[in-house]
């Protein structure tokens, strides 16, 4: 089953596409997929966070792949740049959403070719956006992420996430293995049981930074601008009567580790993100929290579809695909993963030619 067929199986009517680090094979991995709607004809809506497709990569300095754009394709970007891609568009409807490239607006592609994109820099406007490109009915709506941006691909925002990773992230195999095992753990992370956090949580304004909850369901929220520079309040807040603590930001290892040392109701606490995409905690930490029967739970959860693996790192380094696609995928299984480039995928039961279509 490839890519566009697990999307459809899941019912999944938009997809965010989310890098463990520049250079993980995201824009390949999105080529991969344009190309499975082309075949099919499926009518694909597409749109990023901030700006992505460029000719370099700022960081080294390589080539990087360009988006391919589909004929009658329905986007969001910038102005700017659907002139100076120099291709036939159609102009849909305007957002009133600025970005440095000029304002974004929908339009339709007469033509296929190559673009840029450049999108809405936050999640309130990217649902705006979502939301315009629902208008036109596509089969399927693509966000595509940009460098250390993976919260703004949120689940909250798409019914599924697929993940790219590869040889950037590490220099050999067992250890992308373990990365990428490690981060598909905290996207099984789930909601608390306790539906009543839930709705509470559901409910919060965006300005809230920390919330705690009772068992009774009391709520006190607590004024700071953070919560990491601030732990000892927060840890000065929690009783014997706390059921709940509920964090509007990312999780890092000196708040956990400050946590764990410091407050005596580790084990009776959950702790809340809005998703996984929100945790920035070391395997290690994340090990100790859990033998102290320590819990951390999410708003929102992520329905993780698939995992994309690119064996080459602009630094040099090419690993063994074959090896990698098969030791991933018996690592994250039941989750399938791909090679998409050597047309080659793995569910944990050996590799295997990527199908078109049944």
């Amino acid at each position: 089953m490839n890519l566009l067929e697990r999307i459809k199986n899941k019912k999944a009517k938009s997809v965010s596409i989310i890098g463990m680090a520049k250079n993980t094979g995201k824009t390949v991995t999105l080529n991969h997929i344009l190309k499975l709607a082309e075949l099919s004809k499926q009518k694909i809506a597409l749109t990023t966070i901030g700006l992505d497709g460029e000719d370099k990569d700022k960081v080294l300095d390589n080539p990087k792949p360009n988006i391919v754009l589909l004929e009658n394709m329905i986007i969001a970007n910038a102005k700017q740049l659907l002139i100076e891609s120099k291709l036939d568009f159609k102009i849909l409807a305007v957002t009133g959403i600025d970005s440095p490239l000029g304002e974004i607006v929908i339009a339709e592609s007469k033509e296929s070719g190559f673009i840029k994109l450049s999108g809405p820099s936050s999640k309130y406007e990217m649902q705006i956006i979502k939301n315009k490109l629902a208008q036109y009915k596509p089969d399927l709506i693509l966000i595509d992420g940009a460098l250390d941006r993976r919260s703004f691909s949120s689940p909250a925002l798409t019914d599924a996430t697929i993940l790219a990773t590869g040889a950037v992230t590490a220099e050999s195999v067992n250890s992308i293995v373990n990365k990428v095992n490690y981060q598909s753990e905290l996207f099984k992370l789930e909601k608390s049981q306790d539906q009543r956090i839930n709705k509470i949580i559901s409910n919060l304004s965006s300005e809230t930074k920390v919330l705690i909850i009772s068992n009774d369901y009391q709520t006190k929220s607590l004024k700071l601008k953070t919560a990491l520079s601030n732990m000892e309040e927060v840890i000065n807040s929690i009783d014997s009567e706390t059921k709940a603590i509920y964090f509007n930001g990312a999780l890092v290892n000196k708040t956990i580790s400050t946590f764990i040392e410091k407050c005596a109701f580790v084990n009776q606490v959950e702790i809340i993100v809005n998703d996984a995409t929100h945790i920035f905690i070391s395997p290690m930490l994340f090990n100790r929290l859990n033998a102290k029967n320590g819990k951390i739970k999410v708003k929102d959860e992520i329905n993780l579809l698939g995992i994309t693996i690119n064996p080459f790192s602009p630094n040099g380094t090419y690993l063994d695909p074959l090896e990698l696609l098969e030791k991933t995928s018996k690592a994250v299984a039941p989750i399938p993963c791909y090679e998409v480039v050597l047309n080659k995928m793995s569910s944990g039961k050996g590799v295997e030619n990527i199908g078109f279509f049944e």
